[in-house]
């Protein structure tokens, strides 16, 4: 609109001019005379609207300014860093004013207070772990803290100096759990139903076979020939042969029994 109002009175001034030239019989006339058809033109190209061509070059004009608006905008977005979920920060490796790449750590978070536990597992043994299996927590430094997790991810690489695989282990939370701690894992790849006894119970014979001394009816005590199994940490021993569930056996003092001995059976409150 302000071009069409700035033609318009370029072409009044222009007439104006061409009449009081014609008047003085000047020989600026034919100039004057081109002024005013020029400046017709110009108003005409005004009430017709812009060329095609001036459209067109507006437009790429205007292409090329959202692009360099865009540009600005997503390097304005790279300057900034935004955690992924809502935690607490454990450590910070990043400071005001440093140079980044993608592959940095800038950040450790803890998310929602959310632990996990880091095991190393042999990888002979890695074929008998899956996701979601049960993992027994304790500590070494608190017997008191008896906790369960869950296996969440298998390192699928294998160190190839230690031939060790990191298997992940979620954490409940728990107030007595911090960042750093060392704790251990036990994970139970297989269990079979059998009879265990008290391992101070298991006497070592000469030959390498072991006994027990099995309460008889009458009181007396007969050494009874016994196969271990494992060896359990709860001070527990595996009986694989030579006992039955309902058998009585001596605990305490047996190896200052002998065959045929008569025992006092004492009731435990």
């Amino acid at each position: 609109e302000s071009q069409y109002f700035s033609a318009q009175a370029n072409l009044s001034e222009a007439q104006q001019r061409l009449e009081q030239t014609r008047n003085t019989n000047s020989p600026e006339i034919a100039q004057l005379e081109a002024a005013v058809v020029e400046a017709q033109q110009q108003l005409q190209q005004r009430l017709a609207g812009s060329r095609p061509e001036v459209i067109a070059q507006a437009q790429a004009q205007l292409a090329r300014e959202n692009a360099q608006v865009q540009l600005v905008m997503a390097q304005l977005k790279d300057t900034q860093v935004v955690a992924p979920v809502s935690g607490k920060v454990a450590t910070r490796n990043a400071r005001v004013g440093d140079i980044t790449s993608s592959s940095e750590t800038l950040f450790t978070i803890i998310e929602k207070g959310r632990l996990e536990l880091l095991l190393r597992v042999p990888e002979t043994q890695l074929s008998q772990i899956q996701i979601g299996q049960p993992v027994e927590i304790s500590s070494r430094g608190d017997s008191s803290l008896k906790l369960s997790g869950t296996v969440r991810e298998i390192d699928p690489i294998v160190d190839q100096q230690s031939r060790q695989a990191l298997v992940k282990v979620d954490l409940p939370n728990s107030g007595s759990l911090l960042p750093g701690m060392f704790l251990r894992g036990s994970i139970t790849i297989s269990s079979t139903t059998g009879l265990t006894i008290p391992s101070k119970a298991v006497l070592p014979q000469p030959d390498t076979s072991t006994i027990v001394y099995r309460l008889e009816a009458n009181n007396t005590v007969k050494a009874q020939p016994v196969v271990m199994g494992e060896l359990l940490p709860s001070g527990q021993v595996e009986i694989n042969s030579g006992l039955s569930p309902s058998d009585r056996i001596v605990l305490k003092g047996a190896a200052f029994l002998k065959d045929g001995d008569r025992v006092e059976v004492l009731e435990t409150q």
